[in-house]
């Protein structure tokens, strides 16, 4: 009898352990399970609603080649651009995207969020996944340099009759016909409404026109026309922003020529451009894709293909980019019923 008792508790107690170390196992499974990084198994497309040949074109490009040496599973970062319909269709087609991390898309936060406000747009500005910043910007005014040689600053551009000048943009709704109106609006130092705006396909056909002498002004994103202002093609008169460039410590800013209500312009006109996935993109997904892309912008060989190429990249983790998009469209909502007006 003891004999009996003393074996069905030693096959118990084989019992309890067998089970325990069955449940180790599991558990572990299921953490290495949680703990897995996600990879790639198909090439990723970057959709750029811009055209081959720009800033961002350029930029894309280079963020796109230098992500692939950190991104698991070796696949090719494929940049696609499909321009027109001022970037409408092409953020559309990401954010109806399946949310599998092989579609994303670069682009300017505030066009992006004013199209959504001014048009039947099939997106949400800030239901887009963010990944991470590309580069960041303060737009600054430039004038035809031969044509008005007797335009230096800001206050001589004020005493010209506002309504007889042409200002350049790159579009209907783009960044750049963005800043010429709300700075107007919000200086109040000319009228936005009597603004003869001209608009170019491209950001090349823009400066194309602006060089031939086609238009007098055009706002731009200061750090993307650094090479044209030193090679005098165009004349920079103010950066709009609260402090000087590092790039061009000599260019006065918004603040310091006292222009009414500055510091409004400068912020409302501030943009970045970022890298987004479609919205409900898995987190482990944006965590690797994000990763990858702090550790691209960071790189050496991408920092010297940005400067022989005169492109800059700031980057931003996808939690900043995130808050920084909801800042921009809370902003811009302020202006909806003007900005209906401006585009439509």
């Amino acid at each position: 009898m003891r004999r009996i008792i003393l074996l069905s508790v030693i096959l118990g107690i084989a019992s309890i352990l067998l089970l325990a170390g069955c449940n180790r196992d599991t558990n572990s499974n299921q953490a290495n399970d949680e703990d897995a990084e996600w990879v790639p198994e198909q090439p990723i497309e970057i959709v750029l609603p811009y055209s081959a040949g720009g800033g961002s074109d350029s930029r894309a490009r280079i963020l796109a080649q230098s992500m692939e040496k950190y991104l698991p599973g070796n696949q090719p970062i494929n940049v696609i651009n499909k321009p027109g319909g001022g970037g409408v269709p092409a953020l559309t087609e990401v954010y109806n995207a399946k949310a599998d991390g092989l579609t994303l898309v670069y682009s300017d936060t505030t066009p992006m969020i004013v199209n959504e406000m001014t048009s039947n747009a099939g997106y949400e500005s800030t239901e887009f996944e963010a990944i991470g910043t590309v580069n960041e910007y303060n737009y600054a005014l430039y004038v035809h340099p031969e044509k008005h040689p007797d335009i230096t600053n800001w206050e001589e551009l004020m005493e010209y009759n506002w309504e007889e000048l042409n200002l350049g943009t790159v579009g209907v709704g783009t960044g750049p016909h963005m800043a010429g109106y709300f700075i107007g609006l919000v200086t109040e130092e000319y009228d936005p409404e009597k603004t003869n705006f001209v608009h170019y396909e491209s950001t090349a056909d823009a400066m194309a026109g602006f060089q031939r002498g086609d238009i007098d002004l055009i706002f731009g994103a200061h750090e993307s026309n650094v090479q044209h202002a030193e090679e005098g093609s165009i004349k920079n008169l103010v950066l709009f922003s609260e402090k000087r460039s590092d790039i061009s410590p000599d260019l006065p800013t918004s603040i310091e020529l006292d222009i009414p209500n500055a510091s409004g312009a400068n912020e409302i006109t501030q943009t970045i451009g970022a890298l987004y996935a479609p919205p409900e993109t898995p987190m482990e997904v944006k965590k690797v894709l994000s990763k990858a892309m702090e550790e691209a912008i960071e790189d050496a060989d991408l920092i010297d293909k940005a400067e022989n190429s005169s492109q800059f990249f700031t980057w931003r983790s996808m939690e900043d980019t995130q808050k920084r998009t909801e800042e921009i469209f809370n902003s811009l909502s302020e202006y909806t019923e003007g900005l209906q007006e401006l585009i439509n």
